[in-house]
């Protein structure tokens, strides 16, 4: 489970959150428009033990940012169980795919 979305104006997560969640959106493609706009990662650096995902929110071309910008990077063991990486916390957001 991921909350996305954590901070984003109207759609913005709400709810109160006890324990914090395991993984959580801290880069979202919108949010490049606004480079300079720390607060997800604020939110996330206040959120400890919360492994940091980035999302595109593709949803219609032409509408949404590309799949892969931002770009959620897993480091994996040679198993490849991405899900084990993910839940370790093993983890990197970039702004695109390059």
């Amino acid at each position: 489970l991921s909350v996305n979305h954590p901070l984003s104006g109207d759609c913005a997560w709400l709810s109160p959150l006890d324990p914090a969640p395991a993984t959580a959106e801290v880069w979202h493609s919108s949010w490049s428009l606004v480079p300079t706009w720390g607060a997800p990662l604020a939110w996330w650096a206040m959120t400890p033990g919360t492994t940091p995902i980035g999302g595109s929110d593709f949803h219609h071309h032409g509408e949404d940012g590309l799949p892969g910008s931002p770009t959620t990077w897993v480091q994996v063991d040679g198993d490849h169980d991405v899900l084990t990486a993910v839940r370790a916390g093993r983890t990197a957001v970039s702004m695109t795919v390059t």
